[in-house]
């Protein structure tokens, strides 16, 4: 008598389709996780299982179907042997990219290390960048306080400039006349003689002030009585060249002082003055006090 064909056996669980199912579900957390050998088992033996239960379907019935059995064989074995091969494509893949990971921290490493260098010789760079501007600044204020010093110096100059523009150019000169003296302008102004003294004396107070214009020339003559004074100078009424110190105090267009000091000689023979001659000096400012 033969045996019920629908008897479990002892392995009867292996060849369900929920096992297949499993081994696939366990293979896809092994690849997940890169445990490619496992990941072989757990297919293997799913397909194992495949196979198990593809013999019980095909071979528990009198006629046996080899076709499908061979057929479905050949398909297991293909996708057992496939998935075999690509996982080991990919655990070279997993490895390889394993091998890259200290290579890129490596390279990271090196990468940090010149932004480190490049951040250091930046700092150095702006330090001496920084440093240079404050020289610059320094230097341009040495640059403005010179050009200040240089300016009040021309300053200075151009005030005198301008002021020997108005600088009298005057001298007192004799042609020999015995009471006459002679004021002769050569400057770029007129300036006035605001009064003469002799000896320090001012004579004929009522001529003065007095202006002389520009290339122009003024006569002073002496009175009677200034000549009897300087005839009263000389011993006997007799002098070869008797000195009477002068000065003419002047102003100019820009209202400043000046005195022009001269010594009028007089050749004076039997109490009469007979010629003159004058030696004049540089005309000087007059320090306001």
């Amino acid at each position: 008598m033969e045996g019920n064909p629908y008897k479990p056996a002892i392995f009867g669980w292996a060849d369900t389709p929920w096992t297949v199912a499993a081994l696939l579900g366990a293979w896809g957390v092994m690849i997940g996780i890169e445990e490619f050998f496992l990941a072989d088992v757990f297919m293997v033996l799913a397909g194992v299982s495949s196979t198990a239960r593809l013999a019980r379907d095909c071979f528990q019935h009198r006629r046996r179907r080899w076709v499908p059995f061979i057929l479905w064989i050949a398909i297991i074995g293909t996708v057992v042997g496939v998935d075999i091969h690509l996982t080991e494509r990919k655990k070279q893949s997993s490895e390889a990219r394993a091998g890259e990971i200290p290579k890129l921290y490596t390279q990271i490493g090196n990468l940090n290390a010149t932004i480190q260098a490049q951040s250091t010789e930046l700092s150095n760079a702006q330090g001496h960048t920084d440093q240079h501007v404050q020289d610059i600044q320094e230097e341009n204020k040495r640059l403005r306080a010179s050009i200040e010093r240089k300016d009040a110096k021309l300053e200075a100059i151009a005030e005198k400039q301008y002021a020997l523009n108005f600088l009298p150019q005057i001298f007192a000169i004799s042609n020999g006349a015995p009471d006459k003296l002679t004021f002769m302008n050569n400057g770029n102004y007129d300036v006035t003689i605001t009064n003469i003294l002799l000896n320090g004396v001012p004579p004929n107070a009522g001529e003065m002030p007095a202006s002389v214009a520009k290339s122009g020339t003024l006569i002073f003559t002496l009175s009677d009585q200034e000549k009897s004074y300087i005839v009263s100078k000389a011993p006997s009424g007799n002098a070869e060249r008797l000195p009477i110190e002068g000065a003419a105090n002047l102003t100019t267009k820009n209202g400043k002082s000046y005195v022009l000091a001269f010594t009028w000689l007089f050749k004076i023979k039997d109490g009469s003055i007979v010629s003159t001659d004058v030696i004049d000096r540089p005309v000087a400012e007059v320090t306001q006090p």
